[in-house]
């Protein structure tokens, strides 16, 4: 989850990242706070406190207001579409 929150960050910043530098999250104000509190426990240091994958997907989809993404993991590909 911490290379998902790198790509996060990457994605609300446009910034590239630099070593040792991602401990000190800053994101844009336009930024959802939950995606910043997203981005915070993903880059954690300790791999306990990350998000697992499920629970990232569906803060993004909250945000995106899209249905819950594991109602789609359910559906076979023909039902997605």
């Amino acid at each position: 989850m911490f290379s998902f929150g790198v790509v996060l960050w990457d994605i609300v910043t446009q910034e590239t990242p630099r070593r040792g530098f991602l401990r000190r999250t800053s994101v844009p104000n336009e930024c959802p706070q939950i995606i910043e509190e997203l981005i915070t426990s993903c880059l954690s240091a300790a791999p306990s406190d990350r998000p697992r994958a499920k629970q990232a997907c569906k803060i993004i989809a909250s945000v995106l207001h899209l249905p819950d993404p594991a109602v789609g993991l359910r559906a076979s590909p023909a039902e997605a579409i």
